[in-house]
Protein backbone atom coordinates (compact mmCIF):
# COMPACT_ATOMS: atom_id res chain seq x y z
CA UNK A 1 0.00 0.00 0.00
CA UNK A 2 1.30 3.34 -1.16
CA UNK A 3 1.81 5.98 1.70
CA UNK A 4 -0.80 8.03 -0.10
CA UNK A 5 -3.24 5.24 0.03
CA UNK A 6 -2.78 5.36 3.84
CA UNK A 7 -2.61 8.74 4.34
CA UNK A 8 -5.92 8.92 2.29
CA UNK A 9 -7.37 6.26 5.15
CA UNK A 10 -6.52 8.13 7.63
CA UNK A 11 -8.38 11.40 6.31
CA UNK A 12 -11.36 8.95 5.56
CA UNK A 13 -11.53 7.99 9.28
CA UNK A 14 -11.92 11.47 10.38
CA UNK A 15 -9.96 10.87 13.40
CA UNK A 16 -6.44 12.43 12.21
CA UNK A 17 -6.55 16.44 11.80
CA UNK A 18 -2.86 15.90 10.35
CA UNK A 19 -3.75 13.91 7.50
CA UNK A 20 -4.20 16.27 4.91
CA UNK A 21 -1.10 18.05 6.01
CA UNK A 22 0.52 14.72 5.52
CA UNK A 23 -0.90 14.38 2.29
CA UNK A 24 -0.10 17.51 1.08
CA UNK A 25 3.81 16.53 2.03
CA UNK A 26 3.70 13.57 0.29
CA UNK A 27 1.78 14.85 -3.21
CA UNK A 28 3.16 18.28 -3.49
CA UNK A 29 6.03 17.82 -5.59
CA UNK A 30 3.70 15.33 -7.84
CA UNK A 31 1.09 18.22 -8.07
CA UNK A 32 4.07 20.68 -9.05
CA UNK A 33 5.05 18.20 -11.79
CA UNK A 34 1.64 18.42 -12.72
CA UNK A 35 2.10 22.42 -12.49
CA UNK A 36 4.74 22.81 -13.99
CA UNK A 37 4.31 20.53 -17.03
CA UNK A 38 0.83 22.74 -17.57
CA UNK A 39 2.98 25.83 -17.32
CA UNK A 40 5.66 24.65 -19.98
CA UNK A 41 2.92 25.00 -21.99
CA UNK A 42 2.34 28.37 -21.97
CA UNK A 43 2.51 31.44 -23.80
CA UNK A 44 5.70 33.18 -23.02
CA UNK A 45 5.14 35.87 -20.29
CA UNK A 46 2.49 34.28 -18.50
CA UNK A 47 2.54 35.36 -14.42
CA UNK A 48 1.38 32.25 -13.02
CA UNK A 49 3.49 30.02 -11.20
CA UNK A 50 2.92 26.39 -11.15
CA UNK A 51 2.89 27.07 -6.78
CA UNK A 52 -0.70 29.34 -7.43
CA UNK A 53 -1.83 26.85 -9.24
CA UNK A 54 -1.22 23.97 -6.87
CA UNK A 55 -2.59 26.45 -4.01
CA UNK A 56 -5.59 27.07 -5.55
CA UNK A 57 -6.36 23.64 -6.76
CA UNK A 58 -5.45 22.05 -2.77
CA UNK A 59 -8.24 25.13 -1.46
CA UNK A 60 -10.30 23.86 -3.96
CA UNK A 61 -9.75 19.89 -2.53
CA UNK A 62 -10.02 21.11 1.05
CA UNK A 63 -11.59 23.67 1.84
CA UNK A 64 -11.60 25.43 5.56
CA UNK A 65 -13.26 23.16 8.17
CA UNK A 66 -14.14 20.00 5.74
CA UNK A 67 -12.64 16.69 5.14
CA UNK A 68 -13.27 15.56 2.13
CA UNK A 69 -12.93 11.72 1.74
CA UNK A 70 -11.16 10.29 -1.08
CA UNK A 71 -11.72 6.79 -2.52
CA UNK A 72 -8.03 6.15 -3.54
CA UNK A 73 -4.43 7.78 -5.32
CA UNK A 74 -6.21 7.76 -8.33
CA UNK A 75 -9.48 9.29 -7.47
CA UNK A 76 -7.61 11.70 -5.28
CA UNK A 77 -5.40 12.85 -8.59
CA UNK A 78 -8.55 13.44 -11.00
CA UNK A 79 -9.96 15.10 -8.17
CA UNK A 80 -6.61 17.53 -8.55
CA UNK A 81 -7.65 17.79 -12.05
CA UNK A 82 -11.00 18.78 -11.67
CA UNK A 83 -9.64 21.37 -9.62
CA UNK A 84 -7.56 22.87 -11.71
CA UNK A 85 -10.10 22.56 -14.18
CA UNK A 86 -12.33 24.69 -12.63
CA UNK A 87 -9.62 27.03 -11.76
CA UNK A 88 -9.00 27.38 -15.83
CA UNK A 89 -12.97 27.44 -16.16
CA UNK A 90 -13.07 30.74 -14.24
CA UNK A 91 -10.26 32.36 -15.01
CA UNK A 92 -11.44 32.63 -18.72
CA UNK A 93 -14.58 33.96 -17.56
CA UNK A 94 -13.15 36.24 -15.32
CA UNK A 95 -11.21 36.86 -18.38
CA UNK A 96 -14.22 37.19 -21.13
CA UNK A 97 -16.40 39.14 -18.53
CA UNK A 98 -13.23 42.04 -18.04
CA UNK A 99 -13.51 42.59 -21.51
CA UNK A 100 -17.36 43.23 -21.67
CA UNK A 101 -16.93 46.31 -19.00
CA UNK A 102 -17.47 43.89 -15.79
CA UNK A 103 -15.18 43.68 -13.22
CA UNK A 104 -15.54 42.00 -10.68
CA UNK A 105 -12.95 41.46 -7.05
CA UNK A 106 -10.41 38.87 -7.19
CA UNK A 107 -9.06 36.81 -4.04
CA UNK A 108 -5.39 37.11 -3.78
CA UNK A 109 -5.16 33.88 -5.52
CA UNK A 110 -6.83 34.93 -7.93
CA UNK A 111 -5.40 37.90 -8.36
CA UNK A 112 -2.29 36.38 -10.56
CA UNK A 113 -2.99 36.82 -14.40
CA UNK A 114 -3.49 32.93 -15.58
CA UNK A 115 -2.46 32.78 -19.17
CA UNK A 116 -3.80 29.33 -21.22
CA UNK A 117 -2.01 28.86 -24.17
CA UNK A 118 -5.91 28.15 -25.43
CA UNK A 119 -8.03 31.26 -26.22
CA UNK A 120 -10.82 31.78 -23.50
CA UNK A 121 -13.29 30.64 -25.75
CA UNK A 122 -11.81 27.36 -26.66
CA UNK A 123 -11.40 27.07 -22.71
CA UNK A 124 -15.06 27.81 -22.43
CA UNK A 125 -16.09 25.51 -25.48
CA UNK A 126 -14.49 22.83 -24.12
CA UNK A 127 -15.79 22.98 -20.50
CA UNK A 128 -18.99 23.10 -22.18
CA UNK A 129 -18.28 20.29 -24.43
CA UNK A 130 -17.33 18.35 -21.15
CA UNK A 131 -20.55 18.43 -19.56
CA UNK A 132 -22.61 17.29 -22.45
CA UNK A 133 -20.63 14.72 -23.45
CA UNK A 134 -19.90 13.57 -19.68
CA UNK A 135 -23.95 12.81 -19.28
CA UNK A 136 -22.35 10.55 -21.92
CA UNK A 137 -19.32 8.71 -21.56
CA UNK A 138 -17.95 10.37 -17.79
CA UNK A 139 -14.86 7.82 -18.14
CA UNK A 140 -13.73 9.80 -21.65
CA UNK A 141 -14.73 13.53 -20.31
CA UNK A 142 -12.67 12.77 -16.98
CA UNK A 143 -9.14 11.65 -19.62
CA UNK A 144 -9.63 14.59 -21.63
CA UNK A 145 -10.05 16.99 -18.74
CA UNK A 146 -6.83 14.95 -17.37
CA UNK A 147 -4.87 16.01 -20.76
CA UNK A 148 -6.66 19.67 -21.68
CA UNK A 149 -7.08 20.93 -18.34
CA UNK A 150 -4.20 19.63 -16.16
CA UNK A 151 -1.43 19.10 -19.30
CA UNK A 152 -1.15 15.48 -18.07
CA UNK A 153 0.62 12.88 -20.89
CA UNK A 154 -1.57 9.92 -22.05
CA UNK A 155 1.04 8.03 -20.39
CA UNK A 156 0.08 9.76 -16.82
CA UNK A 157 -3.46 9.33 -17.86
CA UNK A 158 -3.27 5.59 -18.26
CA UNK A 159 -1.46 5.06 -15.22
CA UNK A 160 -3.33 7.20 -13.01
CA UNK A 161 -6.84 5.79 -14.45
CA UNK A 162 -5.37 1.85 -14.78
CA UNK A 163 -5.98 1.86 -18.38
CA UNK A 164 -3.92 1.10 -21.48
CA UNK A 165 -2.53 3.95 -23.31
CA UNK A 166 -4.14 2.97 -26.13
CA UNK A 167 -7.24 3.32 -24.89
CA UNK A 168 -6.45 7.16 -23.81
CA UNK A 169 -5.40 7.80 -27.48
CA UNK A 170 -8.81 5.88 -28.55
CA UNK A 171 -11.05 7.73 -26.42
CA UNK A 172 -9.25 11.11 -26.58
CA UNK A 173 -8.91 10.97 -30.30
CA UNK A 174 -13.04 10.16 -30.72
CA UNK A 175 -13.62 13.21 -28.23
CA UNK A 176 -11.52 15.28 -30.57
CA UNK A 177 -13.79 14.34 -33.55
CA UNK A 178 -16.71 14.89 -31.48
CA UNK A 179 -15.86 17.94 -30.72
CA UNK A 180 -14.94 19.37 -33.66
CA UNK A 181 -17.91 17.90 -35.32
CA UNK A 182 -20.41 20.04 -32.31
CA UNK A 183 -17.98 23.27 -32.21
CA UNK A 184 -16.12 23.43 -35.42
CA UNK A 185 -12.70 24.18 -33.97
CA UNK A 186 -9.86 21.86 -33.88
CA UNK A 187 -8.44 20.52 -30.06
CA UNK A 188 -4.71 19.98 -30.48
CA UNK A 189 -3.15 19.89 -27.15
Amino acid sequence: MSDVTTILERINSGKDSDAAEDLLKVVYEELRALARSKMNREKPGHTLQPTILVNDAWLKLFPQGKNPKFANRSYFFRAAGNAMHLILVDHARRKTAMKRGKREELSETQFSEFAHPAPNELILAVHEALERFGKVDAHTATLVELRFFVGMSMEEIAGSLGIPKRTVERDFAYFSAWFHREFSKELSI
